[in-house]
């Protein structure tokens, strides 16, 4: 798990500052070992909070990448890292930006999360930690979305 959760972070802060870097990890198949990573380590904040963040980095205006998300289950695994970790502020916060990266630009997309319950999910996140600025950001994005 410690190097799931190094992986996922090293990938997080390398994709930060660049257009271009989500499109080389994608390409090196970054999507589909993070999204492994959060699968096999639900229960770590670490990996939840750093995989998440890099969901949203890899599909914020990635079409390609937002419906990989979307028919690998990236939504239920946003989903559930806020239901698994609701007192996690930073888990929270970065399952939301994943939440907004994969439905921002995309009808459809919104529609799975209105489907799948995320409304209300993000909206008692929003009441647990309203002074979490990242919290209430994030989620704001996701239910704009």
């Amino acid at each position: 798990m410690a190097l799931q959760q190094a992986g996922c972070g090293a990938l997080r802060f390398v994709m930060a500052d660049s257009e271009d870097t989500p499109d080389e990890v994608d390409d090196l198949g970054g999507l589909q070992i993070v999204m492994a990573a959060l699968e096999k380590f639900p229960m770590s904040p670490g990996v939840q909070e750093h995989g998440l963040c890099c969901i949203a980095n890899l599909c914020w205006h990635h079409p390609d990448n937002q419906e990989t998300v979307v028919l690998k289950g990236g939504v239920e695994l946003a989903l559930n890292a806020i239901r698994n970790h609701p007192d996690q502020a930073k888990v929270i916060a970065f399952a939301c930006a994943s939440l907004h990266g994969i439905s921002n630009d995309h009808k459809r997309h919104r529609e799975v999360l209105g489907r799948s319950g995320a409304i209300p999910l993000i909206i008692e996140a929003m009441e647990r930690h309203p002074d979490m600025a990242n919290v209430q950001a994030y989620a704001c994005a996701a239910l704009q979305s």
